[in-house]
């Protein structure tokens, strides 16, 4: 079985012939066939959270949490005593570390801000901290606040350049922590991902091609649309993952770019086969 699964996957990328067999079979037997070979997508890509992700996360990680100490100023003394947070500065503008990933960093000046009112600051930051609550600013707008009573507890947390390390530390532990269970986990939420996905690409592309079908008169039912599509994602996954794994950047979908260009190609070879016109 996983022989003819291999063959299978070569002659959806080899032969153009092989789409005309394929409209023979049972839409189930294609559908296994394609669900199969996103488990193999789901593979390479928690294999690459693995050797590549989780580490650079982790490599992140560590440099924010060196350069948050070493910049910490020395008179600044952070309070939260269950009630309201202050700080001993008033307001405090916290910037992005340089170890922070370039897509927060587009999307504000800073990190955060520890305003000491409840009125919104001036200031351009991904986050706002007033005495009680949590913001997430948005093209200047806050979200919908969260209380900081929520997220830190009636206990007094006290923060200066003597504790930070402490908590620093604590914080990176909890973090790594995290990005290690989203390693265990990462396979099924990939593989659901992906099949969530291609499952809105298979609905839109496969009803447009069956209107292009109908345009030209042919009789085939909207079933082997869909399972002629399942077979002619195989190879645009590939030149998908491929051009993605190479670092390859286009201005358009690599996966929507093959998917079409197969399919004129495929079109054409079974115009020709008389056989289309049983189907």
């Amino acid at each position: 079985m996983l022989i003819h699964f291999l063959v299978d996957i070569i002659a959806s990328i080899t032969s153009v012939e092989y789409y005309q067999s394929v409209l023979s079979r049972s839409f189930f037997s294609s559908l296994r066939f394609y669900l199969a070979f996103l488990v193999i997508i789901t593979t390479v890509l928690t294999a690459e959270y693995w050797l590549k992700a989780a580490p650079n996360l982790r490599h992140s990680v560590d440099d924010i949490a060196t350069e948050t100490v070493s910049d910490y100023p020395a008179d600044l003394l952070i309070n939260w005593d269950g009630d309201s947070l202050s700080s001993s500065v008033g307001e405090v503008v916290v910037p992005f570390p340089n170890a922070m990933p370039q897509y927060f960093k587009d999307l504000a000046k800073n990190l955060a801000v520890l305003n000491p009112s409840q009125a919104q600051t001036s200031v351009e930051a991904l986050f706002e901290l007033t005495p009680t609550k949590l913001y997430m600013i948005d093209q200047g707008q806050r979200s919908t606040g969260v209380g900081l009573q929520e997220l830190l507890g009636s206990n007094q947390i006290l923060i200066d350049q003597q504790s930070l390390p402490q908590n620093v530390t604590r914080v990176k532990a909890s973090i790594l922590n995290f990005v290690t269970f989203v390693g265990y986990f990462y396979p099924i939420w990939a593989w659901f991902g992906l099949l969530v996905s291609r499952a809105y690409l298979l609905v839109i592309e496969g009803s447009l091609i069956f209107i292009l079908i109908k345009l030209q008169r042919w009789p085939m039912k909207y079933l082997k649309v869909v399972q002629l599509c399942l077979h002619i994602f195989v190879p645009a996954e590939i030149v998908n993952q491929t051009t993605r794994l190479a670092g390859i950047k286009t201005p358009i979908s690599m996966l929507m770019l093959s998917f079409w260009v197969l399919f004129v190609v495929i079109f054409f070879s079974l115009q020709r086969a008389p056989a289309i016109k049983k189907i």
